[in-house]
């Protein structure tokens, strides 16, 4: 994601448990509760963006190489295809 650099952008992944872990730490070492707010709201498949420049241009950026999933065994189709 070379372009996304490009506008000042990063991506950070990595398993919820340790970027909690993270996260609080980092809010008990700098008496900085900001960050907290994000704690509850890490569940599931997720990334963090950070930004320094114009939001939606990284939007754009990271639509272009978003991929859609392969289905998984077993899983339900939201639509019906008829």
């Amino acid at each position: 994601m070379q372009s996304l650099r490009a506008v000042g952008g990063t991506i950070l992944m990595g398993k919820n448990t340790l970027m909690k872990r993270c996260i609080r730490l980092y809010c008990e070492n700098n008496k900085n509760d900001a960050w907290a707010a994000l704690v509850p709201e890490l569940v599931g498949n997720v990334g963090l963006l950070f930004v320094k420049e114009d939001f939606a241009k990284s939007k754009e950026i990271i639509g272009e190489f978003r991929r859609p999933a392969a289905a998984k065994v077993g899983a339900v189709a939201q639509v019906s295809r008829v």
